[in-house]
């Protein structure tokens, strides 16, 4: 009985052990030379999908959280208004130094609020 119970325990151990190294390399923030940190979530359009097919919250850590933050951040502070209306030309990933899939994600999500097409809090 007790190697039994070492055995499980060896096995939750590894099990657990595996899947947070498995988490950890989600999150990737890079830094380019002479420039802002670069900005990217590994695996990024999966946790998206994933999130809309439960139809539930995006499941992230901490440090993702705070990578998408600033995302957000980088995406609103640069992007130009032209007639009182966001110019989505003057923003890229490339220049503002964010992975291209998860740029293209989180403005397509933000876009409609930046326009004005929704608000906040209503559906």
């Amino acid at each position: 009985m007790k190697v039994q119970y070492y055995l499980f325990l060896l096995f939750c151990s590894v099990a657990l052990f595996m899947g947070c190294n498995a988490r950890q390399e989600k999150a990737a923030v890079e830094l380019k030379p002479n420039c802002e940190e670069f900005l990217k979530i590994n695996h990024f359009s999966e946790i998206v999908e994933e999130a809309e097919a439960k139809d539930t919250d995006l499941d992230l850590t901490p440090e993702e959280h705070d990578i998408l933050m600033e995302v957000y951040s980088r995406i609103l502070k640069n992007c130009k208004r032209i007639d009182n209306q966001p110019d989505f030309s003057s923003i890229s990933a490339e220049n503002l130094n964010i992975d291209s899939t998860m740029f293209r994600i989180v403005l397509n999500a933000l876009a409609p609020y930046m326009t004005g097409e929704k608000v906040v809090g209503e559906d």
